[in-house]
């Protein structure tokens, strides 16, 4: 490009001092994106302890809600064929049921 003539020529002082400043800018961005890494790390490391823990409890409530959904589409369907009409009490609860444990078991997976 065009150089404004009235500006003196830089030197290499000055262009030492901006390749120091930019070096020292990247410097602190690689320190800082080096640290979000240890911390994104850290925080994988206690979501997997964590989960080490909670495993059985999380395979105990998915196994009782599985066949929770299982006893329930059963019993809606024993009370249809009883003679309960689908708008009554025990087919609204066990529908409910339905709905509750479905999304339990929707968020643990």
């Amino acid at each position: 490009g065009h150089r404004d003539q009235s500006l003196p020529p830089p030197h290499a002082a000055d262009n030492r001092m901006i390749q120091n400043h930019f070096n020292n800018k990247l410097n602190c961005y690689n320190i800082e994106l080096i640290n979000h890494i240890q911390d994104n790390q850290k925080i994988i490391k206690k979501y997997d302890d964590f989960f080490e823990v909670i495993k059985p409890a999380v395979l105990l409530q998915i196994i009782s809600g599985s066949y929770s959904v299982i006893t329930l589409v059963f019993l809606t369907l024993l009370t249809y064929f009883m003679g309960f009409p689908i708008i009554s009490g025990p087919v609204l609860k066990s529908f409910f049921g339905f709905l509750l444990i479905t999304s339990q078991l929707l968020m643990y997976c």
